[in-house]
């Protein structure tokens, strides 16, 4: 990318994956307390599921 944008200080491509992280998190926050009354497909996307078997104990048959 710093080939693309050489007058961009090269601090900022180092730094840039943190604030968008950050603004991931927030967005995945806010899906969960959104209704999905519009059938917004990003919000379905970022609520996501968590798995069937979560916190349940392995037996091995």
């Amino acid at each position: 990318m710093q080939d693309m944008f050489p007058t961009i200080p090269s601090q900022i491509f180092q730094v840039a994956p943190f604030p968008l992280m950050i603004f991931t998190l927030v967005l995945i926050h806010l899906s969960r307390n959104v209704r999905n009354t519009s059938g917004s497909r990003l919000l379905t996307l970022l609520r996501g599921t968590p798995p069937r078997a979560l916190g349940r104990t392995h037996r091995q048959d």
